[in-house]
């Protein structure tokens, strides 16, 4: 295929250059190689010799990004490479025509934009774009500011630039054509831009210069891999994975993709296991649904967590706490799994309970926000799975929960001092009121606590005259009735 420019006067050029940019995603293993040449014609087009090649690019070296993908299609500025073809073997030459020919080699689409031929050099300058800040681990939908910093490492003035951005399948443009950038200069840009798309997005920054050449395109580019969420759940909460994977739970990966599932372990439950062993070294994120800690006077998070290292490795779990759509990020635990675990054999899985490893994060410290959101990241080198149960979510600061059956009920101490705890352990929540009667049937205490779930309340009995009391604790399905003594 050949698509041919208009006759082309260069009888008077003193530095003709053609610029352009094409989109092209090799595929490996292409048995065919695609290829791209620029040829012209010095004879109204009729033939195109091809003595006559000005540029000619095939296979792997046409490649414009790192990602394989067939029926390839651009999707942000990423995804193109930009090109300067010197042209001075046309200098004096007159009604020349210009062929950009594609060789179907069975290998992918091939895009072509932004085509310029001037008379003389464009200027050549150094840009570099970075983002100082890494991605929140996750946003809000809606208009997020970006902060960017670019440099001029060249020797030249550059005058004018566009910083393109996908974010997802959103995109735009920012022009800055009045903005000069001198040689060694370095401008500090805020970006903002719209997150819509919901689930794991891809953020991509690329900055192009105008009217001139850029020297350098490699560090053009920044991008990063973030998560956009709007899923809650309401406090207290239990995730136990019975029921498999919950839905409002969103893992992503920053590198090498893997997909976490549901085993069956033997003398035990069910579990979340995050197989990567035998996956390439990364990143991989998991965003729990947010919590309301407006009301609560105390929360804490626990988790169990098991793992088993095959070999000496660096591998590490980190839990973040976002609140305010991410304007507080706070690390809030952290642990090296190689200094936490035993080493074992290929393909290993907890068995006993000495496996797990009880994670307690206390939240006091976001007490009073609306919209605080874990997100578990796991840094691996892929040698070893990593196994998570028993999510658990407390309206109160307890580092050591009392574990008891299901639909039971338990308190302590009995007899006590002037405080009695009372573990629940429901299966959802419930309104539970509780009583107390001394020993002539007088009512003397009554507290309700609605949304029970797995608290551990605490019932002041340091007003109540020591002695023998007569406590029932009702509500749905509820209904428990015990002497409590206060000494």
């Amino acid at each position: 295929d050949l698509l041919l420019s208009p006759a082309l006067d260069f009888s008077t050029a003193e530095a003709p250059e053609l610029l352009f940019r094409h989109a092209y995603s090799y595929l490996s293993g292409s048995f065919y190689q695609d290829t791209l040449r620029i040829l012209y014609s010095t004879d109204c087009g009729k033939t195109f010799p091809k003595t006559q090649v000005l540029w000619e690019v095939s296979g792997q070296e046409l490649a414009s990004t790192l990602v394989e993908q067939a029926n390839f299609r651009p999707a942000g500025p990423g995804d193109w490479r930009n090109n300067a073809i010197d042209l001075s073997e046309l200098k004096g030459l007159s009604h020349v025509i210009l062929a950009f020919e594609g060789v179907n080699g069975r290998g992918n689409n091939l895009y072509l934009d932004d085509i310029g031929i001037y008379p003389d050099q464009t200027p050549r300058v150094d840009l570099s774009l970075s983002m100082p800040d890494d991605l929140l681990p996750a946003y809000c939908p809606g208009e997020e500011t970006f902060r960017l910093t670019l440099s001029n490492r060249g020797v030249t003035r550059a005058n004018g630039f566009v910083i393109n951005y996908q974010a997802g399948n959103q995109t735009g443009i920012f022009p800055y054509t009045g903005t000069i950038l001198e040689p060694s200069q370095v401008l500090s840009l805020d970006v903002q831009i719209s997150l819509q798309s919901i689930g794991p997005i891809q953020v991509v920054f690329n900055v192009l210069p105008l009217n001139a050449v850029e020297l350098s395109p490699d560090d053009n580019v920044v991008e990063g891999i973030s998560a956009v969420v709007t899923n809650s759940r309401p406090v207290p909460f239990r995730e136990r994975f019975e029921n498999g994977l919950p839905v409002e739970y969103l893992f992503y990966s920053l590198y090498s993709p893997v997909q976490p599932g549901i085993v069956n372990l033997p003398r035990q439950n069910n579990a979340a296991r995050i197989p990567l062993e035998g996956s390439e070294a990364g990143v991989h994120r998991w965003v729990l649904p947010s919590f309301d800690l407006s009301s609560l006077e105390e929360a804490s998070f626990h988790f169990k967590l098991a793992y088993g290292r095959t070999e000496d490795q660096a591998d590490r779990i980190r839990v973040w706490a976002l609140s305010s759509c991410g304007n507080r990020v706070e690390e809030v635990y952290q642990q090296s799994l190689a200094d936490a675990a035993a080493e074992v054999p290929s393909g290993w899985r907890p068995s006993t309970s000495d496996d797990w490893i009880n994670v307690y994060i206390p939240l006091n410290d976001f007490i009073g926000d609306s919209d605080v959101r874990l997100v578990i990241e796991m840094e691996s080198e892929g040698l070893s799975d990593l196994f998570f149960d028993d999510f658990e979510f407390y309206t109160q600061d307890i580092a050591n929960p009392v574990n008891i059956p299901e639909n039971s009920i338990f308190t302590y101490p009995n007899p006590n001092f002037g405080q009695l705890n009372i573990v629940f352990a429901n299966t959802s929540l419930k309104d539970v009121t509780v009583k107390f009667w001394d020993i002539r049937g007088i009512p003397v205490h009554e507290q309700r606590f609605p949304d029970t779930f797995n608290q551990n309340y605490r019932i002041d009995m340091s007003l109540l005259r020591p002695g023998v009391y007569i406590m029932e604790i009702s509500g749905p399905e509820i209904h428990h009735i015990q002497r409590v003594m206060r000494q």
